[in-house]
């Protein structure tokens, strides 16, 4: 099912996961830097995490968030040494509602919380 109008889960995972997998072939990089948007993160990092085609929802992607990744040869072997650091409020004390919830919030029209 879309979230928000937008695109399905599948539908996200058939984009990302073959981009994905197009740059981990790529031979001529060592280090790269992705800015990518929380359900991309999540799609990639679940799949990282479960070994294959997966989406893990509940998987926290805060606003300018940082992961860190170490991928072997065609993304066999990650290694994930960071997850959701964010520079902007590291400890995150506050927060009790998913960047998620708070998107939903105001698509119907509710306020947003922390």
């Amino acid at each position: 099912r879309a979230f928000l109008g937008g695109e399905t889960i599948g539908a996200l995972l058939d984009r990302v996961l073959p981009a994905m997998a197009r740059l981990q072939d790529d031979a001529g990089w060592q280090t790269a830097l992705l800015v990518l948007h929380g359900g991309v993160n999540r799609a990639l990092l679940s799949g990282w995490l479960c070994g294959g085609r997966a989406f893990l929802g509940r998987l926290e992607q805060s606003p300018a968030c940082i992961n860190i990744v170490d991928l072997g040869h065609g993304g066999q072997d990650a290694v994930l040494r960071a997850v959701n650091l964010s520079p902007t409020d590291w400890l995150q004390p506050d927060e009790r509602t998913t960047t998620m919830e708070r998107l939903l919030a105001q698509y119907a029209g509710g306020l947003t919380t922390r």
